[in-house]
């Protein structure tokens, strides 16, 4: 049942990626690719919150690991629309997710101890905000508290103990900084300049950040 799980969330998620290459570039049979695209988006969220249901051990933090994943999955269908109401529905969803995996990962024994990569994160972070905020315009004050919460899930990600398991805090920590990654491409490709594989590449950091948080914290 894992394994089929698992490979089911790997095809959708490369068939996401492929039409999300072809929507743009498409004269004909746009329509159905579109269509396609809006199934299986949703579906390899869907099919990773399924698996984080089979494979997380029963209590609290599986309840509020399978909530955050509810929040990505509406935050990931509000995100397919255009415009700024989209945007921001997409936004706070992702915004309560990314709480509740704080939540999660402090129910997890937090060691409370500064990484040892914390100063490069604290810089990219700074980096960020500079270059991004100014960019944002009324959507300014909703970027810079998503931007902190995001960065907060990360710290928090950082300080479970290794009691979780041999590879699970790494798979944790690997799952946080690649949904930083996602956003970040997500933030300049919305904000700064059009990237080219800017959505393809925003969606593979994004799945692979979920897989990597599901299978981390189940170990």
């Amino acid at each position: 049942m894992i394994s089929t799980i698992s490979w089911a969330i790997f095809f959708s998620a490369c068939t996401t990626i492929v039409l999300t290459l072809n929507l743009n570039h498409l004269k004909q049979g746009k329509h159905l690719v579109q269509a396609l695209y809006f199934l299986f988006k949703p579906l390899t969220s869907f099919l990773i919150l399924t698996l984080a249901y089979f494979i997380m051990p029963e209590g609290t933090a599986k309840n509020w690991m399978l909530l955050a994943l509810i929040f990505c999955l509406i935050g990931d269908i509000a995100l397919m629309f255009d415009g700024d109401k989209p945007f921001m529905a997409g936004l706070l969803a992702f915004l309560i997710g990314h709480g509740l995996f704080i939540a999660v990962f402090l129910k997890w024994q937090p060691d409370w101890l500064l990484p040892a990569w914390w100063p490069i994160m604290a810089i990219y972070a700074l980096v960020m905000l500079i270059w991004l905020l100014p960019r944002t315009g009324k959507l300014a004050p909703a970027v810079f508290v998503y931007m902190a919460v995001i960065f907060m899930m990360a710290f928090a990600a950082a300080n479970v103990s290794p009691a979780i398991g041999w590879h699970g805090k790494p798979l944790l920590m690997l799952g946080a900084l690649l949904f930083v990654l996602s956003d970040s491409i997500l933030a300049i490709d919305r904000f700064i300049k059009p990237l080219p594989l800017g959505h393809a590449l925003t969606l593979a950091t994004y799945f692979s950040a979920l897989w990597c948080i599901v299978v981390g914290g189940s170990a």
